[in-house]
């Protein structure tokens, strides 16, 4: 499943480069996507939500900080690669950027 996660990074990566001009092969390209979801979710792995949660070195891999006033320490700022879980165990940690101010 680790290795299935890559081509789903992969296929998030061209998803972000879409058009303003909806071409039906964009639509293709999600249509693929959502089944590749759908059959993560058949087998129980889902994506981790990071956004605003605290640091949890067992659910996140740090890979920098940044200042922001207006969030705590050690709160995630930034996801650069989403993490996964199976049923309750952490499949890939996800990539984060979290909130230093000091």
């Amino acid at each position: 499943m680790r290795e299935w996660l890559d081509v789903v990074d992969n296929m998030e990566r061209a998803l972000q480069n879409r058009s303003e001009e909806r071409h039906p092969w964009e639509q293709g390209i999600e249509a693929i996507h959502q089944q590749m979801m759908d059959m993560l979710s058949r087998h129980e792995v889902t994506p981790m939500r990071c956004n605003g949660e605290r640091f949890d070195p067992h659910r996140h891999e740090a890979m920098g900080t940044m200042r922001d006033a207006s969030l705590r320490d050690g709160i995630v700022a930034e996801v650069l690669q989403t993490g996964y879980t199976i049923e309750d165990r952490v499949l890939r940690a996800a990539k984060v950027v979290i909130v230093k101010n000091d």
